[in-house]
C-alpha cells in the first residue's frame, strides 16, 4: 500500500495510507547509496510502499533494499525467545548476582513489570545484519546481474595511481594549513 510520510523519529515514522490512515512505520534493513550509508534515508513528505506489520497495534513494514545489488527487497524476521521472571524477596541482589541474561527476579512486592526494553532487544536480536536478496531454487543469486558484473569488473579493474591522485589533487593546497611539518 502506498503512503506518505508526515513524521520522522530516527528510524519510526507516522505514514498515512492513501485511506487516510495514520501507521507508526519503520525501515527494514539498511539503505546505502554510492557506498553512503545513511541512518534516515527517508524524509517527510515522501512517498513509500508499505506492508501491514500488525494490524491491532496498527504498524507497518516499509521494505528495504539488497545490500550487494540494490534490489528491492522483503526480509522475514523469526526468532525465539525465552525470559523467565521469578518472584523472590530481595530481587535486586539476585538480580545482580544472575549471570543468565534470560532470568531476571521481580521483587514479590512490585506491581508492574515493563517488557519494552526486552521487547526492543528480541526485535533487534531477530534483525538480520545482512539483506542479501535470496537464492533461487537452482543456488543461485537473484541479485541484479548487470550490478554484480559491474561490481566485478571494479574489483578486477581498481582505479590506476593517475585516477586516484587526480581525484584528490585539488586537496594539496590544505596540506601544511595547520603549520605542522
Amino acid at each position: 500500500m502506498k503512503a506518505r510520510i508526515y513524521k520522522s523519529t530516527g528510524s519510526w515514522y507516522m505514514a498515512k495510507a492513501e485511506s487516510g490512515k495514520i501507521y507508526n512505520a519503520r525501515i527494514k534493513g539498511v539503505f546505502k547509496i554510492g557506498g553512503l550509508t545513511s541512518t534516515n534515508p527517508i524524509a517527510v513528505g515522501d512517498e513509500v510502499e508499505m506492508q501491514i506489520e500488525d494490524v491491532l497495534e496498527e504498524s507497518a513494514m516499509i521494505d528495504t533494499i539488497c545490500d550487494r545489488c540494490g534490489n528491492p527487497l522483503t526480509v522475514q524476521l523469526w526468532d525465539e525467545f525465552n525470559l523467565v521472571v521469578k518472584l523472590v524477596d530481595n530481587a535486586d541482589k539476585m538480580n545482580s548476582e544472575e549471570e543468565d541474561p534470560d532470568i531476571f527476579y521481580l521483587d514479590r512486592n512490585d506491581s508492574h513489570l515493563s517488557i519494552a526494553n526486552w521487547i526492543y532487544e528480541f526485535i533487534s536480536l531477530s534483525v538480520p545484519l545482512q539483506h542479501i536478496c535470496k537464492l533461487d531454487e537452482k543456488g543461485k543469486s537473484t541479485c541484479n546481474q548487470k550490478v554484480i558484473d559491474q561490481l566485478n569488473f571494479f574489483n578486477e579493474n581498481p582505479p590506476t595511481d593517475a585516477t586516484s591522485k587526480s581525484l584528490w589533487k585539488g586537496l594539496d593546497k590544505f596540506k601544511d594549513l595547520d603549520g605542522n611539518d
